[in-house]
């Protein structure tokens, strides 16, 4: 798993954003249910920490994310620290 700052997270991919912050997305809004694969990305925590992982992740989630810029391709997998 390749790790980036925030910082290149939202340069890279461009979360969505409402406001000038980020928008933290439901498993059933309508952002979330159209949007392919490769523009999601999920917040979990491990051990108390929150962490955003490419890819759409069911266990320790707390939120999702839906970035205008899709990753290269599923198999990618990122780890975005410093935030």
């Amino acid at each position: 798993m390749k790790q980036i700052t925030f910082d290149e997270f939202e340069t890279k991919f461009r979360p969505l954003s409402e406001d000038g912050s980020m928008k933290w997305i439901d498993k059933n809004d309508q952002e979330f249910l159209d949007a392919p694969i490769e523009n999601i990305w999920s917040i979990i925590e491990t051990e108390g920490d929150p962490v955003i992982i490419s890819g759409c992740h069911a266990v320790n989630r707390l939120d999702y994310l839906v970035c205008e810029v899709a990753r290269d391709n599923q198999t990618d997998e990122f780890e975005v620290t410093d935030w």
